[in-house]
């Protein structure tokens, strides 16, 4: 035998030393720290790539209302918990299974202001059920303050720019915004939200 033989095996029927269990410890925790934000990151992208999608289905199914109807639906005649008009008269399929992602099972604020005649503006916010940090906008406006034009398609916004933009549309403490006003633009078309193609 050779020797040395002996004492590996005898080290090999110990075991481990606390020594090895303590590194192998430190490594999982290691990877643990890098996976576990990771992972927590990717689902709420998921979240909000999910959402994204099914609000810029709506925002076409109001811009094909206008183009048929002349006008976007009246804040009396659109229904926030079942998406009518567009939901009953075939603009907008599935609204059960949307309405069930967001916050309240309703669209959260929508505003058909009579700017340029009666309703041919629209503000529509959905906040995601899964994780309320994710507001995504369809909006069809130029009266949002701080924007240089048009603000149309659909927008990743935060909370502190839609409490901005409740207060410059008049919302303020009387349950049209969170009462305060937002560090920055309320939807800031340069590097806030970000912009999905829709125009």
């Amino acid at each position: 035998m050779r020797p040395g033989a002996d004492e590996c095996r005898k080290r090999r029927d110990r075991g481990f030393t606390v020594i090895e269990v303590m590194m192998v410890m430190g490594i999982v925790v290691i990877l643990a720290a890098i996976a576990i934000p990771l992972y927590a990151n990717a689902l709420r992208q998921s979240h909000t790539n999910a959402l994204v999608l099914e609000v810029k289905h709506l925002y076409d199914a109001m811009m094909q209302y206008h183009a048929d109807m002349g006008f976007f639906p009246s804040e009396d005649s659109f229904d926030a918990e079942t998406l009518a008009p567009l939901s009953t008269q075939g603009y907008f399929n599935g609204a059960g299974s949307f309405l069930e992602k967001l916050t309240g099972e309703e669209v959260l604020i929508y505003l058909a202001p009579d700017v340029d005649g009666a309703d041919q503006h629209f503000i529509l916010v959905t906040q995601s059920k899964a994780d309320p940090s994710i507001i995504v906008v369809a909006v069809h406006t130029n009266i949002i303050e701080e924007t240089d034009g048009w603000v149309d398609g659909v927008y990743v916004i935060t909370a502190d720019e839609l409490a901005g933009a409740a207060d410059d549309l008049g919302g303020g403490d009387d349950g049209g915004g969170s009462g305060g006003r937002g560090d920055g633009p309320p939807i800031d078309t340069g590097g806030g939200p970000t912009i999905l193609g829709t125009n």
